[in-house]
């Protein structure tokens, strides 16, 4: 007697537990969460990085009365501005100014304010300034400050080149001499590098001594110009260098308050 042929049955498959199915939505449905948390984070950081270099852009040109404010360059730096206006202070803000105005002076500007309070009526803790004056302006103060016409003054390697003559009565006599600029005590004052007197070179104290000195001496000491009467009282020139692109004035100012029209007030000097 022959045996039946054995039947074999495929295994019945086990369906997945639930619990894993579950951890696997609440998964999906956190990292969706943290995606919008993520989108709505970056909106809110770049709507108020927005509102920021708009109120930035407003209040320079309010104060320093820019012609076209679109062609200010404005950066917020100091990483997440929201977490920034949590402290109450923007860590770093620079301007990058083609024109700018100050008081009757006209230049490009690079400035560098730190420490931004949110209170306007509170001091920043730093602003640096770089403005450059350009080369007919600053002539043109070097020219009032000697007595002598703008065409007469010219920049030359780092110097201002005066030339000039005087009439003796008998004579007529030419004269040539490069001053060089400088800071002292916040005033621009000038010092003589070169004399020329009807061809021959002279030192200063030669020509002050000599029968000229009467006649030359408001050209070769003239007086210092007040830089303060362009600047905020906050804030003072630190530096001054004649370069190939203009008169370079290097301003500085610690605490400096920027709201409340106090960059708006303009400084005077000593005995002024």
């Amino acid at each position: 007697m022959s045996e039946s042929p054995t039947i074999r049955l495929p295994e019945a498959t086990e369906a997945p537990p639930r619990r894993r199915r579950r951890g696997r939505t609440l998964t999906i449905v956190l990292v969706i969460v943290v995606v919008l948390l993520v989108v709505l984070a970056v909106a809110a950081e770049f709507a108020a990085r927005s509102y920021a270099t708009g109120y930035i852009r407003d209040r320079v040109t309010q104060i320093f009365a820019i012609d076209d404010p679109s062609s200010l360059e404005i950066g917020i730096g100091g990483g997440s501005l929201l977490l920034q206006a949590v402290t109450g202070r923007v860590a770093e803000v620079t301007i990058d100014a083609p024109e700018l105005a100050v008081g009757e002076l006209t230049g490009s500007a690079e400035v560098i304010a730190r420490g931004i309070p949110l209170d306007d009526t509170q001091p920043a803790e730093s602003l640096d300034v770089d403005f450059t004056l350009d080369e007919d302006q600053f002539a043109a103060l070097a020219a009032a400050q000697v007595g002598l016409a703008p065409e007469d003054v010219t920049l030359v390697d780092g110097a201002i080149a005066l030339q000039t003559e005087f009439d003796l009565g008998v004579a007529v006599v030419p004269v040539a001499a490069e001053l060089v600029p400088g800071l002292v005590d916040g005033q621009v004052a000038f010092s003589a590098r070169s004399i020329t007197v009807a061809g021959s070179t002279l030192t200063e104290e030669e020509l002050t001594s000599g029968p000229l000195a009467s006649v030359v001496g408001s050209l070769l000491q003239p007086g210092a110009l007040c830089v303060a009467q362009f600047l905020p009282p906050s804030i003072e020139a630190t530096d001054l260098v004649i370069g190939e692109d203009g008169i370079r004035a290097t301003l500085a100012g610690r605490d400096v308050v920027l709201g409340g029209g106090a960059l708006e007030e303009r400084g005077s000097c000593a005995g002024g």
